[in-house]
């Protein structure tokens, strides 16, 4: 099998990939991004970039209409509308990280989140640390 078309870039180490609609791919890395490429504007697209997580971008997972994406403890929410409308490209565009908290205790999740399911038809999520825990998320 023949590649359609590459994607590459010398400083960027994909971590994660996804497609939520037919003409897009999320990606994520350790250079602290989430990438939004439109399959349809060109044979090479330009990804719009999504900043805002103090670490590398372990995984995500597809929300609805919505990215979730965890870094180290941390885990940021970002609309895939954005991405596509022309005038919010010109802006930077940022995730604000929040911190998981624990309803049992009060207190933070302390542990590396090390991957995230949306559980189908829910407002729910389970996040994976490295403390080998499962959590279930709303």
């Amino acid at each position: 099998m023949w590649p359609f078309f590459s994607i590459s870039s010398s400083n960027y180490l994909f971590l994660q990939l996804a497609a939520p609609e037919s003409h897009l791919l999320v990606s994520s890395s350790l250079d602290k991004t989430l990438r939004i490429w439109d399959l349809r504007k060109s044979w090479t697209p330009q990804p719009f970039i999504v900043k805002g997580h103090n670490d590398g971008v372990s995984g995500f997972s597809i929300w609805g209409k919505d990215v979730i994406s965890i870094s180290r403890n941390n885990i940021g929410i970002f609309p895939l509308s954005k991405s596509q409308d022309e005038e919010e490209q010109q802006q930077q565009q940022r995730i604000i990280p929040q911190k998981l908290y624990m309803a049992e205790k009060g207190g933070r999740v302390r542990s590396d989140l090390s991957t995230i399911c949306v559980l189908p038809f829910s407002r729910l999520f389970i996040v994976g640390g490295h403390d080998g825990y499962l959590r279930i998320c709303c």
